[in-house]
């Protein structure tokens, strides 16, 4: 009953000893079921993009900020440099990020690309497979203009992620993610066209 399942899970790479508590798992799990349509349904799921979390950041206001509408911790950032022209000193705050994760996060996402009309770059996607993009004016998200903030623009930076990805970032018995389990810059490219119906167009 293994025999097409082992070949196929072989031929990806993975061990005999693997393999034999992988099938001991489905087994139990599914008894004598269709072994063949389970592992594919469980290899698809491995392989699975999702939206890990959604970066914003924006120009600091010295009275309140634009992201505090969101409701969430924000951090803020400090000058590494003097710049006289801008009036900019060293470790001044000159602005804010937080991060921002689930349903919420796809909600925000979802907003900044109807502004910038499903319409990315080549540029805005890195190699390890995430993209960012800013629009002009926060109020475009549906934020309600507020005088003593003005208007600022924000920077959206999306990080992807598939499943097992949180084993880089364990305290204890921390692993590296496999050449092959990472995400490239088409895998991403092709996400955001699948999900959002989006646009690619040529670098600059």
């Amino acid at each position: 009953m293994h025999a097409f399942p082992s070949l196929c899970l072989q031929s990806r790479g993975l061990s005999t000893s693997f393999l034999y508590s992988l099938f001991a798992d489905v087994d139990l799990l599914f008894g004598s079921c269709n072994l063949k349509l389970e592992l594919g349904v469980w290899w698809t799921f491995l392989t699975t993009i999702f939206l890990f979390s959604l970066n914003m950041a924006c120009h600091i206001c010295p009275f309140a900020d634009p992201l505090s509408k969101l409701k969430r911790s924000c951090v803020s950032s400090s000058a590494r440099y003097t710049v006289r022209s801008f009036g900019i000193r060293r470790n001044e705050k000159i602005a804010v990020h937080c991060t921002v994760r689930g349903a919420k996060a796809e909600e925000i996402l979802e907003k900044g690309l109807k502004v910038r009309e499903y319409e990315l770059r080549k540029n805005n996607f890195s190699d390890t497979g995430n993209f960012g993009f800013g629009i002009q004016e926060h109020i475009d998200l549906g934020i309600k203009y507020d005088p003593s903030i003005g208007i600022y623009g924000l920077d959206f930076y999306v990080v992807l992620g598939r499943p097992g990805f949180s084993i880089a970032d364990k305290k204890h018995r921390t692993g590296s993610i496999g050449a092959k389990h990472r995400i490239s810059k088409e895998e991403a490219m092709r996400w955001f066209q699948q999900k959002y119906d989006g646009i690619i167009l040529p670098g600059k």
